[in-house]
């Protein structure tokens, strides 16, 4: 049981830290006792203790370490304390102020912020759903190049302005593996009279790469179908990559809103239409459901719309994580998903493949071309298959 402040060495939580002492509490008291002897979170939660009036997202951004913070922000949004933002996003906005600080020249400086603002963040903060982790790397990562660009060009006697497609070839003939990257920036500011008529070829994009066997694919299948002594958790992302072919990332980010269920048919919805799932994967899908559980330390929360709760208070389980996950199965996401995707474009139309996996038509008409067979008739004995 918890007092009703929390003390430190510099004395009190005062009451206008009192959110954030009840957003501590809800949890396990072990966990958020065994957190607290950490010299991280006791340095924040002095800090905060010795501020005044509320504690607001402005308050959280002038504190480190940036991960003790994230988990004290997100139990703070848990709890009501304060509203929800996107995290991803904000620390991407603090990041392109570092990435253009390095920029040398003041034009290039403020063009590379145009780009990051008009481009990326623009379009960011359009999105109904918080940005994942993999949009704002591909984002930062793209801003980056864009700054390692307009300085090299510089270095080399020339401008993006004056700069000629020789420039750009020897700019490309680097070691750094983010050049290629510079090709969005480069189309961008083109576009927006940055820039004379230069490019940067667009990588040849292939499709399938790596897979597994066909058999591999099926007994990995039965294992995480029949052997209870994995996790729940883990088998049903499991089979959601090995028998409909979903990304990590999206896997990650399902929601119990995806599943219908009226109590003898069960579906769930992965793209335009929803899939029936037939047993015994609607029994696992149901259990999942009703015994899923957060798994953060601190302001612990079950209220969350997640099928896979994570680590951080009201969060998902991150991708990086089910992929570590998946690798302890001996699920190797990438090529489990390449053989998936042939598989299923082997029985499928390109049409119902991109409906029901939500994939864009001309992604599934390659993979049906790569399956290299014709459209048949796909039922929902996938998951019967296995039991072979």
């Amino acid at each position: 049981m918890f007092c009703r402040a929390i003390r430190c060495s510099r004395g009190v939580i005062p009451g206008s830290r009192e959110p954030l002492l009840d957003a501590l509490k809800n949890g396990d008291a072990t966990s958020v006792m065994h957190w607290l002897r950490n010299p991280s979170p006791q340095g924040a939660l002095q800090d905060l203790a010795a501020g005044h009036g509320p504690v607001t997202h402005e308050t959280l951004d002038r504190l480190q370490p940036y991960g003790t913070v994230r988990l004290i922000r997100a139990a703070l949004v848990t709890a009501g304390a304060i509203p929800p933002r996107d995290e991803q996003l904000a620390r991407l906005e603090d990041q392109v102020l570092r990435i253009a600080a390095r920029v040398i020249d003041p034009g290039d400086r403020r063009t590379v912020r145009s780009f990051a603002t008009w481009h990326h963040l623009r379009r960011l903060r359009r999105r109904s759903q918080p940005a994942s982790y993999e949009q704002i790397n591909s984002a930062r990562t793209e801003i980056k190049a864009a700054a390692e660009l307009v300085n090299w060009l510089r270095q080399h006697g020339t401008t993006l302005a004056d700069c000629r497609q020789h420039d750009i070839d020897e700019w490309l003939t680097g070691t750094a593996w983010l050049r290629v990257l510079a090709r969005t920036f480069l189309a961008w500011a083109v576009r927006n009279r940055h820039a004379q008529k230069v490019k940067i070829p667009a990588r040849q994009q292939r499709l399938s790469g790596a897979g597994i066997h066909t058999d591999k694919r099926w007994n990995l299948i039965r294992r995480l179908l029949h052997d209870d002594t994995l996790d729940l958790r883990d088998r049903v992302a499991g089979l959601i990559l090995l028998l409909f072919a979903q990304p990590l990332t999206r896997i990650s980010t399902l929601t119990i809103d995806q599943i219908d269920d009226d109590g003898v048919l069960l579906t769930l919805t992965l793209g335009a239409e929803p899939i029936q799932i037939p047993p015994p994967l609607d029994d696992l899908l149901r259990a999942l459901r009703d015994r899923r559980q957060g798994h953060a330390a601190i302001g612990r929360t079950d209220s969350n719309p997640w099928l896979f709760p994570g680590g951080v208070p009201g969060g998902h389980l991150s991708s990086h994580q089910l992929q570590r996950n998946m690798k302890a199965l001996g699920v190797h996401a990438r090529p489990a998903r390449n053989t998936s995707l042939i598989d299923l474009a082997a029985d499928l139309p390109a049409v119902v493949l991109s409906q029901l996996l939500d994939l864009h038509l001309s992604t599934a008409t390659r993979w049906t071309a790569t399956a290299g067979s014709p459209a048949a008739d796909y039922a929902a004995d996938l998951l019967r298959r296995a039991d072979r």
